[in-house]
C-alpha cells in the first residue's frame, strides 16, 4: 500500500512528462488563502462535467471520532468519472505559496477538490460525534453548494434498574469467629457472609458503610466506599476469600470482603451492569439496624441529534493567468 507521500512523488513525476493547456497557469498562489483557489477548482470541475455530458454531481460525505467514512458520488455524466482526467490544483503539493496544476482521473480530482472545500467549510466533521453533509456540484451555473450538519449527543436520564433491601440477622460474638464461608460451602444467597461481615463491621464501632460501583464496555468494579465511623483501612477479617484457594486464618482486608459482598450483591441484583454503556449502583450496609440495600441504573444508549450548519456557495470561476498570479 502507497503512503500518502510516495502518492506525491509519483504525482510530481507526472507533472514532469504532462502536456498543459496554455490557457491554464501552471501554478496557483495560495498564499492569500483557499477561498480563490476553490473558486478556481470548482470552475474546473464544473466545465470538465459540463464536457462529460453532465449537470450535477453530488457528493455525500460523513465522519465521527476522527476518522471520515466513504465518500459517495452521484451524478449525470455519460461517463465514468474513473475513465476521465482532468486538471485541477492541488494544495497538497504546494511549494513556497504555490498550488502546482495537476492532471488526475475525475473521482480523484473531485476527493481533493472536497478535502479542500470541507477544510475550508466544515473542517470538524469528524470531531467527537462528528457530522456530514452533501456538496453538490452543479455544471449549468458553475457553482458548488455545500450543506452540513453537526451531530451532538443528547442529554438522557439513566435507567433505574430497582433496589432491594435485605435484613441481616447476626449473633454477635459466634458469627465474628466464623470462618468466612468456603468455595465448598453453600452459601449462594451470601447471607452468611453478610451476618459475618455486619458482625465484624459493629464490633469494630462502624453504624454505617456505603460502597459505590460503576462499570461498561464490559468492565466494572467497586469505587468510593464510605464510613464516617472508622477507618477501613485499618482494620482486617480473618476469612477464606470465596475467590482464592488460601487457608484458614489469612488476613483479607476489610475493604476487600466488602467489594466481595458488593459483587455478590450485583451478581444476584444488577447483572449485566457492566455491559455496553453500562451502569453502577451503590450498596449501603446499615449496621446498626441490620439492612442492607442495594440501589442500581443502566445508563442510556447514547442519542444524537443534527443541527444544520449555514449552506455555503461557493461561484467557480476558470482560472486565467492573472487570477493565478501572486498578490503583490
Amino acid at each position: 500500500m502507497s503512503t500518502h507521500l510516495e502518492e506525491i512523488e509519483k504525482e510530481k513525476d507526472e507533472l514532469a512528462v504532462t502536456e498543459f493547456p496554455a490557457s491554464l497557469p501552471r501554478e496557483f498562489s495560495i498564499e492569500g488563502g483557499l477561498e480563490d483557489l476553490l473558486s478556481a477548482n470548482v470552475g474546473l470541475l464544473c466545465d470538465k462535467l459540463k464536457a462529460m455530458g453532465g449537470q450535477k454531481l453530488t457528493a455525500s460525505y460523513s465522519g465521527s471520532w476522527d476518522s471520515s467514512d466513504f465518500i459517495r458520488f452521484d451524478h449525470d455524466c455519460d461517463i465514468d468519472l474513473p475513465q476521465e482526467s482532468m486538471f485541477i490544483y492541488d494544495a497538497d503539493m504546494a511549494s513556497e505559496g504555490d498550488a502546482p496544476l495537476v492532471k488526475i482521473p475525475v473521482d480523484k480530482a473531485c476527493e481533493k477538490v472536497i478535502d479542500q472545500i470541507l477544510s475550508k467549510h466544515h473542517e470538524d466533521y469528524t470531531y467527537g460525534a462528528g457530522g456530514n453533509g452533501e456538496i453538490v456540484f452543479d455544471a449549468h451555473n458553475i457553482a458548488c453548494t455545500v450543506l452540513g450538519f453537526d451531530c451532538h449527543e443528547v442529554d438522557a436520564d439513566v435507567i433505574d434498574s430497582g433496589s432491594s433491601s435485605d435484613v441481616v440477622v447476626g449473633e454477635d460474638e459466634e458469627n465474628r469467629q466464623a470462618a468466612w464461608p468456603s468455595p465448598e460451602q453453600n452459601d449462594s444467597s451470601g447471607e452468611l457472609k453478610l451476618r459475618i461481615l455486619f458482625d465484624e463491621l459493629k464490633y469494630l464501632g462502624a453504624k454505617s458503610v456505603t460502597v459505590d460501583y460503576s462499570g461498561g464496555g464490559d468492565s466494572g468494579d467497586v469505587g468510593d466506599t464510605v464510613c464516617n465511623e472508622i477507618d477501613l483501612s485499618d482494620n482486617s477479617l480473618q476469612f477464606n476469600s470465596v475467590n482464592s484457594l488460601v487457608n484458614s486464618g489469612n488476613s483479607v482486608s476489610i475493604m476487600n470482603a466488602l467489594r466481595e459482598v458488593t459483587f455478590d450483591m450485583m451478581s444476584r441484583h444488577h447483572s449485566g451492569f457492566e455491559n455496553n454503556e453500562g451502569g453502577g449502583g451503590s450498596v449501603v450496609f446499615d449496621i446498626e439496624n441490620g439492612t442492607v440495600t442495594w440501589s442500581g441504573y443502566y445508563n442510556p444508549e447514547p442519542e444524537y441529534k443534527e443541527k444544520a450548519r449555514d449552506e455555503v456557495t461557493i461561484e467557480g470561476k476558470t482560472p486565467s493567468l492573472s487570477s493565478a498570479a501572486k498578490p503583490v
